[in-house]
């Protein structure tokens, strides 16, 4: 009698698997009884060197075959006899789908850093030129009758002030520039009417666009980001990343891992962005495929 192993995370085996052993028991006249381990594991080795889970059963021969796709790796070779291979398959990481957000900080983005910097230190500029212009016209005018010298230098700071950072916003200034000033708060005025066409230009093209924030794109951005990582206990990948070394990839996944058996919580968890999971593609197109089905 023939024995075929059920999913060891309850979900109902179904699919060409399934069938082709099916037809191949019929065709054989052989008889199939499913049986499912009771840790509900796929199988990893103990120190001493026996297994758990579906391994467990062919190892302890309590089951002649399994029906389901297992990545064999060098430890499950030594156990059992590999088939001819199915298909090739690799990982993926799956999160949350990600949705359009405001964009806090895109009133600054039409322009880059060195331009802000620049622009910076050009306001700062004109405003101490602007500043010591008037405090020369000042003391050559011989205007500190007309008032205390505190007063004059708080007028002076002031006009100066407003002139060199109200044109950037389009605020007007009472106070007008006289002799040789004009010339540096004119190119000012045409700078910053260049500057702010430019800015309002780019800032309106960047709103119009979607922002889209994507918290990780590889493994490593993935590592970086402090989100927690979902996998199956008892696999091949699990055992991989428990063994790898620490300055690896793998190894740095772990201090972030996410490990138990509940397939449909971690689903949740993972649409809900508490976590991302780490499975077989083509185990994930199944997961999606039965979402989207009950949609």
């Amino acid at each position: 009698m023939a024995t075929l192993l059920r999913r060891p995370d309850g979900l109902r085996a179904v699919g060409p698997m399934v069938s082709l052993v099916q037809l191949i028991a019929s065709s054989l006249n052989t008889c199939l009884v499913f049986l499912v381990p009771e840790d509900r594991l796929f199988g990893a080795q103990f120190p001493n060197g026996t297994w758990n889970g579906i391994m467990g059963l062919l190892e302890r021969q309590e089951a002649n075959m399994t029906g389901l796709a297992l990545t064999m790796g060098p430890g499950r070779e030594q156990v059992v006899v590999i088939g001819e291979w199915l298909y090739q398959d690799f990982r993926s990481l799956t999160y949350k789908y990600p949705v359009p957000e405001a964009d806090i900080a895109g009133f600054v983005k039409p322009f880059t850093m060195q331009v802000w910097g620049v622009f910076l230190v050009t306001l700062l500029a004109v405003w101490l030129s602007l500043l010591a212009s008037q405090t020369l016209q000042t003391n050559d005018g011989g205007r500190t009758g007309e008032g205390s010298r505190a007063q004059i230098v708080d007028t002076n700071l002031w006009n100066s002030f407003l002139w060199a950072y109200g044109h950037p916003l389009a605020q007007p200034s009472a106070w007008w520039p006289r002799g040789g000033v004009r010339l540096l708060a004119g190119v000012w005025l045409l700078l910053t009417l260049v500057l702010s066409t430019i800015y309002r230009s780019n800032l309106k093209a960047m709103l119009i666009l979607p922002h889209l924030p994507l918290p990780f794109d590889t493994m490593e951005e993935l590592i970086a980001s402090g989100i927690p990582c979902f996998v199956v206990p008892d696999t091949v990948l699990h055992g991989n990343i428990m063994r790898a070394d620490p300055k690896s990839q793998y190894g740095r996944l772990r201090r972030n891992l996410v490990v138990h058996l509940d397939v449909a919580k971690a689903t949740r968890d993972n649409m809900q962005g508490k976590h991302a999971s780490l499975a077989s593609h083509n185990s994930i197109l199944t997961i999606i495929h039965n979402i989207f089905k009950k949609e």
